[in-house]
């Protein structure tokens, strides 16, 4: 059940991406990041109080939780601080460093050895999403260059690396939910302290259409605070590396779902990517259990 609240986890995030399209320009990135938390720490809210016990967990779950967020949230804040100079194509081609980072930090971490096989088949699941990325141009690929808003990115993969190795670590026996939660209010505080340090006006005006506000909600129940107890409810059970594996499917997801929903068709260089795409996350994953990294919960 671990690899299906990843999996459904990482096909909810690709689906946010397509709502980011509707609300992106109607409101700055990091007011909205912080609205998309509230309304997740809300939605969650009459879960956490229906029961004494969840609330019992708050105290010790609100120290951990506000390391992990730090790594989730901080993400969030290098994306939006990447894109003021770089574009989502940089941005997407740079995240296929994230399940190589986990593995490395995973390594010195845990001591999970890579082997050469097994980086072999990350640098085969780098180059297939890449595919999937530039939709197979090998012009665009060729005309890549590195600029500011892309070493921005660069450190926000390496957080999000380290998020799924704090998951693992911290999660301390604590209820799911109740971490989900905590870990939503303390994306908001670190958030707003980057507004503050950023000095980016707490101004949440802009959303003035009905599927604004339909997409704004996705994000915030489904695309946060749902994907955030999946997230959680699989990382005890599977290594960081598994769970990381799934980042691969993101694009490919992406573009399945921009089909389904926007009707833009990728080539058919795009679809080979896809397929070699899927292929190596789950060569990775098998790889994993045949190395005894998925640890019972």
């Amino acid at each position: 059940m671990a690899h299906a609240y990843i999996f459904l986890a990482t096909f909810i995030i690709a689906g946010g991406v397509v709502a980011c399209k509707e609300i992106a320009s109607l409101m700055h990135p990091l007011p909205l990041t912080l609205l998309r938390f509230l309304l997740a720490a809300f939605s969650l809210l009459p879960i956490i109080l229906c029961k004494a016990s969840r609330r019992q967990q708050l105290r010790r779950a609100m120290p951990r939780s506000l390391v992990i967020s730090f790594f989730y949230s901080m993400f969030f804040v290098f994306m939006f601080m990447a894109l003021r100079t770089t574009t989502m194509l940089h941005v997407g081609s740079i995240s296929t460093l994230a399940p190589l980072f986990t593995a490395f930090f995973s390594w010195i971490i845990f001591g999970t050895s890579i082997g050469w096989k097994k980086f072999s088949v990350y640098l085969l699941a780098m180059f297939a999403t890449l595919i999937v990325v530039f939709d197979g141009s090998l012009k665009t690929l060729l005309h890549f260059s590195v600029n500011e808003g892309d070493l921005f990115f660069f450190m926000g993969t390496v957080l999000i690396s380290m998020y799924y190795i704090v998951l693992k670590v911290l999660n301390g026996g604590i209820e799911t939910i109740v971490l989900a939660f905590c870990t939503v209010i303390g994306g908001s505080i670190w958030i707003s302290l980057g507004m503050l340090i950023m000095h980016v006006p707490f101004v949440f005006t802009g959303l003035n259409s009905t599927s604004a506000i339909a997409s704004l909600l996705y994000l915030a129940i489904a695309s946060t605070s749902l994907t955030a107890y999946l997230m959680q409810k699989g990382s005890v059970i599977i290594s960081p590396n598994s769970t990381s594996a799934y980042q691969y499917l993101s694009p490919v997801l992406v573009s399945m779902l921009g089909v389904l929903i926007l009707g833009v068709m990728p080539s058919l260089t795009g679809w080979i990517g896809s397929i070699l795409s899927v292929t190596a996350t789950i060569l990775l994953l098998r790889m994993s259990r045949e190395n005894n990294e998925i640890v019972e919960k």
